[in-house]
This record gives C-alpha cells, sequence and structure tokens, in this order.
C-alpha cells in the first residue's frame, strides 16, 4: 500500500510539472479560488483534505493562482491509479501541441474520458463529493483556457493519522500551545505525547 501511494504522489508531481511547469498545490488547508476574464495562460489550483473516509463527503476549493480568488464553473474531476498513467500520455500530447493556442486546449474532454467527474464549482468555488471506493486518487480543476490545478487525496476506512498545530515562532521562556487532532475528522485527540526535536538531532531521529 505505501508504494502504491508513493506512485501516485509521484504521477501528481509529474503531472503538475507537465501541465503548469510548476510544483501542485498539495498543502491541505484553506485557500481561496477565480474569475472568467483571466488569460489564456492562467492557471487554477485546488485544494482537498489529504484523506477522507469512504461514503464521507468532502469539499474541495479551487482557485486561481494570480489572485488567490475563487473559481467558479471549474469542473472537478478524480483520477484512480490504473488510468493515470494513460490520462498523463495524453494530457502530455496536448500540451506539446505547438499549433494549438493554450485557450484551445481541451483539457475538459481529456477528463471525461478517464476520469471521474465530481461536479462543477459554485460561486464560491467550492464542490462537495463522496467516494464510494477506497483507494487514492488525483485531482484535477480543469476549466478550457486555463492550465489545470492538481493534487491527491486518499480514501479509505481506517486510515488513522495525527496532524499538529503549533506556532511558527515563540520568545524564548514564553507558553505556548500546541494542539493535536485527527487528520481525518479535524477533532482534537486528547493523550497524544509531544516532543520537540532540534534542527541538529532531526537527522538521527530519522535514522
Amino acid at each position: 500500500m505505501k508504494n502504491k501511494w508513493q506512485v501516485i504522489v509521484g504521477l501528481v508531481l509529474s503531472l503538475a510539472v507537465m501541465l503548469t511547469g510548476a510544483a501542485p498545490v498539495l498543502a491541505q488547508e484553506d485557500k481561496p479560488a477565480e474569475t472568467e476574464g483571466s488569460s489564456a495562460r492562467s492557471a487554477l489550483a485546488i485544494i482537498a483534505p489529504w484523506a477522507v473516509p469512504v461514503n464521507k463527503e468532502f469539499t474541495a476549493r479551487v482557485f486561481l493562482r494570480e489572485n488567490q480568488e475563487p473559481f467558479p464553473g471549474a469542473g472537478v474531476w478524480a483520477i484512480d491509479i490504473d488510468t493515470a498513467e494513460r490520462l498523463k500520455d495524453e494530457l502530455g500530447e496536448l500540451k506539446e501541441d505547438s499549433n494549438r493556442p493554450d485557450a484551445e486546449r481541451d483539457y475538459e474532454s481529456i477528463l471525461e474520458k478517464h476520469a471521474i467527474f465530481l461536479g462543477r464549482t459554485g460561486d464560491d468555488g467550492r464542490v462537495a463529493h463522496a467516494f464510494k471506493q477506497a483507494g487514492g486518487y488525483i485531482l484535477v480543476a480543469a476549466k478550457n483556457g486555463y492550465l489545470p490545478g492538481i493534487t491527491r487525496i486518499r480514501v479509505g476506512e481506517n486510515i488513522k493519522a495525527l496532524g499538529i498545530k503549533a506556532p511558527k515562532r515563540a520568545p524564548v521562556g514564553e507558553e505556548v500551545t500546541i494542539g493535536v487532532f485527527a487528520r481525518l475528522t479535524q477533532e482534537a485527540v486528547e493523550g497524544a505525547g509531544v516532543w520537540a526535536v532540534s534542527r541538529d538531532r532531526v537527522e538521527a531521529l530519522q535514522q
């Protein structure tokens, strides 16, 4: 399962570099989305929870990279691991078609053939969906005339992972509050141990 998930993440990165020339938005935090009057080179971005349970509705948000505004009317598709490689090849061929302007590159038609359509974003740049089958998926936000946005999501029955919230900086001697939560439900977790590791000890800890 670990190797399979590494393959999915690798495909996310390769698809993102191929389509946008930049790394994808992988941060699963709240941000905004887009507008209609943008240039052909404008690019979309999409954010979603990194993992969700089966049959649990989640919300993905699409925004325009250049101004971080919510993007209405974007289609959102999910690609499973079995079709990701084939889709990557077709999208690559479309991108390399030098005879076709960016605004005319029909990413949506290719996604319609190979991916699972989740819906179109509303005025707030959001679309909701619940996966019925566990697995790893690549989420793609697309609208013709814009470079697609890509992220990934994992769907499973019993995914247990912790997240931690803490200030990025704090004065010496000043008390800080550190929160631990379950990534799937975002609920606070009681009894979790919290440790601090200095930078010069991180490598030893990883080993």
